[in-house]
């Protein structure tokens, strides 16, 4: 097991869980996946034209926003909680991070960009309110994006 000292980052705990867990029922964790495609995300604080949305609807808060801002899928952790969280948000034209569900500069960002968010939609059908990555036919479109 890797040792980490002082707050870990979401990537740190993402590289964690996958060399620890790997494969769960024969495929691929999120984790392990993410951890191939992912990468960094910087934060920035909310432009005030983005609203708050409702607490633990972070799918459903970022697909709100992906006509104006990239939805981007993976895991944040929190100064509070040295956990991963599985999380959904959006970036900006510079690509820092646009959270309509957490706003805390000192949250660590690690995930996968995806810049059509529709082709998903139609891949997946359109339910925002879970992961669309946990559905393989998301996980085949970023592939091809590669």
């Amino acid at each position: 097991m890797a040792d980490i000292v002082g707050s870990p980052t979401a990537k740190d705990l993402c590289r964690l869980y996958a060399e620890n867990f790997g494969k769960l029922n024969g495929h691929p964790m999120t984790e392990t996946w993410i951890l191939d495609y992912g990468r960094e995300f910087e934060f920035r604080p909310r432009p005030a034209a983005v609203e708050e949305g409702p607490p633990k609807n972070c799918f459903q808060n970022a697909m709100r926003l992906a006509d104006e801002f990239n939805y981007v899928e993976g895991f944040v952790t929190l100064p509070t909680i040295p956990l991963l969280i599985h999380h959904a948000w959006n970036v900006d034209d510079d690509g820092y991070v646009v959270d309509a569900t957490l706003n805390d500069p000192q949250n660590s960002y690690f995930g996968v960009e995806i810049p059509d968010v529709s082709s998903v939609e139609e891949i997946v059908g359109s339910t925002y309110s879970y992961s669309i990555l946990h559905k393989l036919p998301g996980r085949e479109l970023v592939e091809s994006l590669d």
